[in-house]
This record gives structure tokens, C-alpha cells and sequence, in this order.
């Protein structure tokens, strides 16, 4: 294709009818190349009908580049910025020496990128969602992959990386693993794995250096917060033989176009510490995700359990180093280092990553706990100890969120988030039930608003958080009695263009019903829970990792066997009205009374009460959905309809079997 000629830098400011009208050939940028030497005509024709050669203008583009290098290379640096900046720089025709960037790179660039462009830019190009941008920067590149239309193999698994941050579930493919195996084989044969034992500081060696350690992140980040397993394997020898350095970005850190020198330089080292945490990461997931899927643990003899144990034990020990070392150089609360918001965002992220392992981890230690299989000398306070530290693991992804959302940068989060909050969400939204005096509720739900903005948001940008919401709910209701599933019911609205889902509130989404239950006291939150019915609890958490892991909401046979039975023998539910519950919570606790307003249940003409008329969003969105205004009701009306019935102490998952069926 003929190079188009060279024309202003700025678009004009004209209202767009469609994409075609604000993108343009991708020869118009001269850094750019394709390799369509290879391709039959009816290819190329097809890949063009598709829009796969088209670029957005000069002036979008510009603010395409400008968010891929805040918000995307900071924490996945593929490329050299110094040497992108040169490329990109330049006009005119290059010499054919001068190295130029893939096509099918820039299209997947196009797509990690558009999640943090304003919406006006989104629209400006002819989208009507974000959402709308990503899934078609997505098939332009993919279809570009697919028809070969990169021959490099180091450019191919660049975008095969990116392509990874795709997290559709739709038709139950696990898309965001597949393509991070696509380009972990393709770096490979490319010898990515093997750069470090080359001296020559080239630019293909760097770049080769790069791809690997980016794959290495990418195959842990992604099987920790979906639950499968790893790629890459090897010990820490092997990791602290190929070690990033800051003279590896010795170039980027002096000529970033988006950040000052010395943020840039702290961003690289927040990334070597990043690569740091790759050994331990990858400890844990092999302990906890061997295979596809969690582990069910009902099979394993003693001696394979206190295996298991001791495995955890050096996890638990290699995390804590790694935490102390980095907690030197990038103290939390992260906003205390400054106001860079880029250190702040991933600082946090950084933590959560962290914090989420010790949560995986020491939730696999309290189900070994819990087997309470004798021969294996368990002492009396183990597992408190594991739900002491499973609840600060929880406590400090909420802290970290909620800096975030404080200071305004969760919407500069990436899509891995959602998988690491679902847990946390799920743990919140059973603290909130549990909770029984109206302060316990008032602060837990403010806890859980936390994830219910987060997830707001991140909603909008991402494909694959729909089914993740799908699955909370659902878990939620297995365990409640609601019958529902995510086959047979969304429990999403949409938004405007009636294409985007948008979340309801905290309490209308998840449906918590407004009355309040009796509890026994010493089931105050889900820590007792684990405690007490760990049944209940693992029924809640294997569910949401089972979903993540397989991409689709599980079916009851294929939950462990001591799982499936599991719905609320605890609850004891309770026919009688609001008023009666009030009174039996009035009975129990002197300190805790309530009076319903005599409206509450009351209609107003379009036949909604009284009550929920008044509702207001807690979230900031005068026209989303509403929930009740618990300042106006004197206190949180959110809970669950049905009476707790946990015993004291702590109780085993497993039946207890005699020792003549003990394993050997």
C-alpha cells in the first residue's frame, strides 16, 4: 500500500458519523509497518473491510500513546519509551533501517490503551462506549494475528502479551490465558528465556530481556487472580541470574515524554521490586493452583496435607522477606511518598498483588485446618491464628482500594483487579449480614462500598466484569436459598445506550433483604464464620474460584463432594414479619432497638413503598439504582431474612473418619 501524504498533525473538530471518518490508513504514520507480503489479495481486502489497516488521527492517537505510557508500560514495560519516542517522533519517509513499530502491536496498543481515554475521546471517534472502542481494537488485532500479518516473532508476542488483557468470558473461553501462552511460546522460540546469558547489551537482546520478564509478570498476576496455573516455573537461582536492572531502562528513565526523570526512575525500581515479588508469587500459585482449578484437599492422606503445610510455611516466610525489602523503599500508605499519582497507583496495586497471595494462602492453610483429620497434630490455635491473618490480608486490599478510590485513580486500574477483589467482595458482603448492632453496620457497609464503586467503574471499561458480578451473585444466593443462577437471571441493569450494564447499589443489586436476623453473638463476622461453619465459607470462596478458574459459574457436582450439600442448615428462616424480627433483636440486646417507621411499608400511587421512593444511590448516581437512605431509617436496613444458628468453637469441613479409614 502507497504511503499516504503527509497532512496536518491536528484532525479537524467535525462531529463523526462512524470510525471510518476518524481513522486513517496506517501508512500514514511512518513508524508504523505491516508485513502483508505473505497475505493473498482476498486477505488483504478482507483485513481492510474489517478496519484492521485503519489508525486514529494524529491528535487521538497522541492521547493514545500519552495513556499507554502512564497507565499501561509503567507496569508491563514491553517496549524501549526512548526508542518508541524516536520512532514516533520522526516524519517523512524513514530509511529502511530504521526500526519501525508492528502494526499488529500499535492495534493492541490501541486496545489496553482506549480503557483510560475520556469519554469524549471515545465518542470523538466514532464509539459509543469504551467497552465499544476495546472490542474492536481487539478484532483488529487479533485478525491481524490470525492472517499473519506480522512475521516477527518478538512483535508477535508483544501484542499476544497485551491481547492478554482481554478478559471476556464469552462462550466460556479463557481467552486472557490463551493469549499469554501464545506469547510465552513465542518468546521462547525466539529465546527470550535465554537473553540473560548474553552479555552484548543489543537492542534486540534488551528487548528480548523485556518480553521475558513481562511474560514472567503476566504468568503470575494473571493464575493468582484467575486461579490457574503457571506457565513458567523455576527457582529463585534462576530469577536472580536474569535480574532487571535500572541499566536496562537506562534510556527511558532520561527521555519519558510523560513523566520526569526521577518518577520514572522510581516507577522502573517499583517494577524490579514487582519482579521481585514473580519468585514468591509463583510459590504460592504452585502450591494452591497446580492445575487448572483449585485444589480439593478431600483426597490427600495426612502426610500429603502436612506436605502441603510445610510448603506453605516457606511461602509464608518468602512473601514476608520480600514484603520487608520493599516496604523500605515504598512505605504505605503510598500516598505518603508524594503526589505522584503514578507511584501511588501502582504502589497499591503492587500491595494488593501481595496481599491477595497471603489471602489464597492462608485460606489453603485454614482449609487443611478445618480437615481436622487426626494424625496430623494440629494444635488449638492454628487456625484462629490463619483467619487473624486471612482477615489483615482482606482488611489491606480494602485499604488499598480505598486510597485509590479516594484520591480518584481506580479508574486507572487494569482488569486484573476484579478478580482479586471478588473474593474480598464476597467476605464483605457476609459482614454485612452478619453485622448486628446499627454502627457495625454503617461501618461494614462503607467497607463494602469500597468494592461496589470499584466495580462500578471498572464495569465500564472492561469486558469479563459482567461475569464476575454474575458469579458473586449467584454464590450469594447458593448459599441463601435465592434459586437463581447466572443461566437464568442477569442481575444487571444498562445504561443509556442499552447495550452497557451498569451496577445497581450495594444493597438493590445483591438484593439483601431489609430485615433483621437474631444472631447468636459470637458470630459477629465472616472470620467467625470460617471458625465456625467452614463448610458455609468454602462453599462461598470455592465457588467464586472455581468460576474464575473455568470462566463460567460451576456446577454443584463439580464442587468438592463435602461442598455441595452445603446451603444454610444454619439458618433457621423466620415466616414472621419485620416488626416481630425487631422485637426478637429488642429481646436479645437492650442497647440495639429500632421502631419501623409506620410508613415503611406503605405504597405511594406507582405502587413502590414509601420508603423506596426516598432511596438515594450511595455511589453518586442520581439516575442508577437506588437503596435505602439508612440515615433517614435510623440504621442499616440491608440484611439477610433468616436467623443464624452457628455453634461455639470451631467445627471441621470434613466428616471424621475412623482411623481404619485413614490413608496411609
Amino acid at each position: 500500500m502507497s504511503a499516504v501524504p503527509a497532512q496536518s498533525s491536528t484532525l479537524p473538530d467535525v462531529g463523526p458519523k462512524s470510525t471510518a471518518d476518524t481513522h486513517v490508513i496506517y501508512s500514514y504514520y511512518p513508524f508504523l509497518k505491516a508485513d502483508l507480503s505473505l497475505m493473498s489479495e482476498q486477505d488483504v481486502r478482507f483485513l481492510d473491510s474489517q478496519g484492521c489497516f485503519k489508525i486514529p488521527g494524529r491528535q487521538a492517537v497522541d492521547q493514545f500513546i500519552r495513556e499507554y505510557f502512564l497507565h499501561v508500560h509503567s507496569g508491563l514495560p514491553l517496549l524501549d519509551e526512548s526508542a518508541f519516542w524516536k520512532m514516533y517522533s520522526t516524519s517523512g519517509n524513514l530509511p529502511r533501517s530504521t526500526p519501525c513499530l508492528s502494526l499488529f502491536v500499535f492495534q493492541a496498543i490501541l486496545f489496553v490503551s482506549c480503557s483510560f481515554l475520556l469519554p469524549a475521546t471515545i465518542r470523538s471517534l466514532g464509539f459509543e462506549s469504551t467497552r465499544s472502542a476495546r472490542a474492536t481494537y481487539y478484532r483488529r488485532a487479533k485478525l491481524l494475528f490470525d492472517f499473519g500479518g506480522e512475521s516477527d516473532s518478538i512483535a508477535n508476542a508483544q501484542g499476544a502479551l497485551l491481547l492478554s488483557y482481554n478478559a471476556s468470558m464469552r462462550d466460556r473461553k479463557r481467552v486472557n490465558s490463551l493469549w499469554l501462552a501464545t506469547a510465552i511460546q513465542l518468546a521462547e522460540d525466539k529465546g527470550a528465556h535465554l537473553a540473560h546469558l548474553t552479555p552484548a547489551n543489543s537492542l534486540e537482546n534488551n528487548a528480548l530481556k523485556r518480553l521475558w520478564w513481562c511474560c514472567i509478570i503476566r504468568d503470575r498476576i494473571l493464575p493468582l487472580g484467575v486461579r490457574r496455573k503457571l506457565h513458567i516455573s523455576f527457582d529463585d537461582g534462576d530469577l536472580k541470574g536474569m535480574a532487571l536492572t535500572d541499566d536496562d531502562f537506562r534510556d527511558e528513565i532520561n527521555d519519558s515524554r510523560v513523566y520526569d526523570n526521577e518518577t520514572k526512575r522510581l516507577l522502573v525500581r517499583l517494577f524490579i521490586m514487582l519482579c521481585d515479588l514473580a519468585g514468591p508469587l509463583g510459590d504460592v500459585i504452585l502450591t494452591i493452583y497446580p492445575s487448572n482449578k483449585p485444589m480439593d484437599i478431600s483426597s490427600l492422606s495426612p502426610s500429603k496435607l502436612q506436605q502441603r503445610l510445610d510448603r506453605i510455611q516457606s511461602c509464608k516466610h518468602a512473601l514476608q522477606a520480600w514484603f520487608e525489602r520493599a516496604v523500605v523503599m515504598f512505605p504505605t500508605p503510598a500516598s505518603i511518598m508524594g503526589t505522584s499519582e503514578s507511584l501511588i497507583l501502582y504502589t497499591n496495586l503492587m500491595y494488593i498483588y501481595y496481599h491477595s497471595a497471603r489471602l489464597a494462602l492462608y485460606q489453603h492453610e485454614a482449609l487443611i485446618y478445618t480437615a481436622g483429620l487426626p494424625g496430623l497434630g494440629f494444635k488449638d490455635n492454628q487456625l484462629p491464628q490463619s483467619i487473624v491473618q486471612l482477615e489483615d490480608a482482606a482488611a489491606k486490599i480494602t485499604e488499598g482500594l480505598k486510597e485509590l478510590i479516594q484520591l480518584k485513580l481506580a479508574r486507572y486500574l487494569p482488569i486484573s483487579v476484579v478478580a482479586f477483589a471478588a473474593v474480598p467482595l464476597v467476605l464483605h458482603i457476609v459482614d454485612v449480614k452478619l453485622s448486628t448492632t446499627p454502627s457495625q453496620i454503617a461501618q461494614r457497609q462503607g467497607q463494602l462500598n469500597i468494592y461496589m464503586q470499584a466495580m462500578e467503574g471498572l464495569q465500564a471499561q472492561y469486558d469479563g466484569t459482567d461475569e464476575v458480578w454474575l458469579f458473586i451473585r449467584a454464590v450469594v444466593d447458593s448459599v441463601t436459598g435465592g434459586g437463581s443462577s447466572p443461566k437464568e437471571q442477569s442481575y444487571l441493569t444498562h445504561g443509556d445506550d442499552g447495550l452497557t450494564p451498569k451496577y445497581a447499589s450495594s444493597c438493590e443489586a445483591l438484593q439483601l433483604p431489609s430485615n433483621i436476623p437474631d444472631f447468636v453473638p459470637a458470630t459477629s463476622n465472616w472470620g467467625n464464620m470460617l471458625l465456625q461453619q467452614p463448610a458455609l465459607y468454602f462453599r462461598l470462596t470455592h465457588t467464586i474460584d472455581l468460576s474464575l478458574s473455568m470462566g463460567r459459574y460451576p456446577e454443584d457436582s463439580e464442587l468438592p463432594v463435602v461442598l455441595r450439600a452445603t446451603r444454610l442448615p444454619l439458618y433457621q428462616i423466620s415466616i414472621g414479619d419485620m416488626r416481630d424480627r425487631c422485637g426478637s433483636n429488642r429481646d436479645s440486646d437492650a442497647l440495639y432497638q429500632w421502631d419501623p417507621p409506620d410508613d415503611l411499608n406503605d405504597q405511594d400511587s406507582n405502587g413502590s413503598s414509601v420508603a423506596e421512593s426516598n432511596m438515594v444511590d450511595p455511589l453518586g448516581n442520581p439516575e442508577g439504582p437506588m437503596r435505602y437512605d439508612h440515615a433517614d431509617l435510623g440504621l442499616q436496613v440491608s440484611l439477610d431474612a433468616f436467623e443464624f444458628d452457628f455453634g461455639s468453637g470451631s467445627a471441621s469441613i470434613f466428616p471424621q473418619p475412623s482411623p481404619t479409614q485413614l490413608w496411609e
